[in-house]
């Protein structure tokens, strides 16, 4: 008698027991995903979540859900947990992109990314030779002096030959030749607070390749008339190769006797 109990009790239980399994691996009604994230970015760890789950909330494989989602690229880190009665809920971060790399986007671990949505407020890297960690090294050494200048690049160009070209939110190219960039640059800087700062939405190409001076190109052929800067242009300048008509040779030297 008392072995028929126990059988009847363990039956019991185990009908209990499957009821609430039943009832707790409910099919999967909703998945919030909490993070940083922007609409498509949320829209897609939604459709892995729907195309890769395997059973109803109890059963379901969450560390193969998990392995999904990181397989996308652009997530860094991704947990997973139950929200009863019939929800998922996960958090994902994604590292913080600094550029946009051909048809991708760099990390700020130097790592290549692609996001789900389209990014248009990032500077544009086009690097024929350079891999990605030294574009931003180039990047960030130029970004932080030209920041304090008020001067924001928006593309980061390198051609077949190792030569770099900015450009900046004017439209205003910066040639810089392959070689001393820090010095190349700083040439620049030095005219342009000298001469080029009210003007600049003027200038078409500043070509930064010499020795002691820089070139300028002008959007017009003949510039309007600013103080300062047609006397310093018929200064004694720096020796340039000849330019075209609009453009005009500044001597960096000849800049500072003037002390504009």
């Amino acid at each position: 008698m008392g072995k028929v109990v126990v059988l009847l009790a363990v039956v019991a239980l185990g009908f209990l027991f499957l009821v609430v399994w039943v009832q707790l691996d409910a099919p999967v009604e909703h998945v919030m995903v909490n993070g940083q994230l922007d609409d498509a970015e949320r829209d897609q760890i939604r459709r892995v979540v729907i195309d890769n789950i395997d059973g109803g909330l109890l059963s379901a494989d969450l560390n193969n859900l998990q392995n999904r989602i990181e397989a996308l690229s652009w997530p860094r880190s991704v947990a997973i947990r139950r929200a009863w009665p019939a929800g998922l809920e996960l958090h994902v971060d994604k590292p913080m992109v600094i550029a946009i790399w051909r048809d991708a986007y760099l990390g700020s671990d130097g790592q290549i990314v692609r996001l789900a949505g389209a990014r248009s407020d990032l500077p544009t890297f086009d690097c024929s030779l350079s891999e990605p960690r030294l574009a931003m090294e180039v990047f960030h050494r130029l970004s932080e002096q030209s920041g304090l200048h008020g001067l924001e690049i928006t593309r980061l160009s390198e051609n077949e030959l190792g030569e770099w070209v900015l450009t900046f939110s004017q439209g205003v190219k910066l040639r810089l030749g392959a070689r001393d960039l820090t010095e190349r640059f700083q040439r620049f800087l030095s005219v342009y607070r000298q001469r080029l700062a009210e003007r600049f939405v003027e200038v078409d190409l500043v070509d930064a390749r010499y020795a002691n001076g820089v070139a300028v190109s002008w959007r017009t052929e003949e510039p309007s008339e600013a103080p300062g800067m047609l006397a310093a242009a018929k200064l004694p300048a720096a020796k340039l190769p000849a330019t075209k008509k609009g453009t005009a040779g500044l001597g960096v030297s000849a800049l500072a006797q003037q002390q504009f």
